[in-house]
């Protein structure tokens, strides 16, 4: 019996090492830019309270395909393109079902007081009003904006400005180059800008992406990914989602 104990004593020592190395391994996750903002913020409480460091590999909606090539090496794959989620679940590519954390919500950018009484869409056509909107994702999504509220022919005339990405878009609005901006809501809180307003655009009218996570099959951690999209829909997390203009 004694001379076993030193055997079992350098078991438990490499059990502690291998747990040690697992903690230490990074959870990584492939998300779309304009959640990465706030999604980081909740990564670094998610590590306080779990120990589990979250490393984001972030893509443009618009210009990632998901293929076992360009989600290698990741654990969690967080998209608001319901295409590309079902191109992965038609793959193969994914351990279960994709789970709402939250949404991003097309808005009106304004200068602070919202000068020219902007109201709704359908007021950007008046005279002498130009918009910008940005050259990425959520460009595409704002002329999908103006499409279903059949505007394009009094709205798209005066998007003329189309610049920069979801925060580099309120730049000419500042400038005042234009005199509204089309834009993500969490992307003004991610500009930092205290100069800018928002206008809500009525949910039936807008076109709203729910901000979805889903575990892969090819990761090297999944409980700590399981763990972390569970946090993300804890109350914790949604209030702080909220703050960053993520969640209703």
């Amino acid at each position: 019996m004694e001379r076993m104990l030193p055997i079992a004593v350098v078991s438990l020592v490499a059990l502690a090492c291998t747990v040690a190395r697992a903690a230490e391994q990074p959870l990584h996750v492939q998300c779309v830019y304009h959640a990465g903002h706030g999604l980081r913020a909740l990564a670094a409480d998610f590590r306080r309270s779990t120990g589990t460091r979250v490393e984001f590999h972030l893509h443009c909606r618009e210009h990632f395909t998901p293929s076992a090539g360009s989600l290698k090496g990741r654990d969690l794959y967080i998209s608001t393109s319901p295409e590309n989620l079902a191109k992965a679940a038609s793959l193969g590519l994914l351990a279960g079902d994709a789970l709402p954390i939250g949404r991003v919500v097309p808005i009106i950018a304004v200068m602070k007081g919202n000068p020219r009484g902007f109201r709704t869409l359908s007021d950007l056509a008046r005279e002498g009003v130009t918009v910008s909107y940005p050259v990425t994702c959520i460009g595409n999504v704002a002329l999908r904006l103006v499409a279903k509220n059949k505007l394009e022919a009094t709205v798209k005339p005066r998007m003329t400005i189309r610049t920069g990405n979801r925060t580099g878009v309120l730049v000419p609005l500042a400038e005042g180059k234009a005199q509204a901006a089309i834009t993500w809501s969490c992307a003004v809180v991610e500009s930092g800008r205290r100069d800018i307003d928002v206008v809500a655009i009525p949910a039936e009218q807008n076109v709203i992406d729910a901000v979805q996570a889903v575990v892969l099959k090819s990761a090297a951690a999944p409980e700590p990914a399981r763990a972390f999209v569970a946090f993300l829909r804890s109350e914790p997390a949604i209030a702080k989602l909220r703050r960053y203009a993520l969640h209703d």
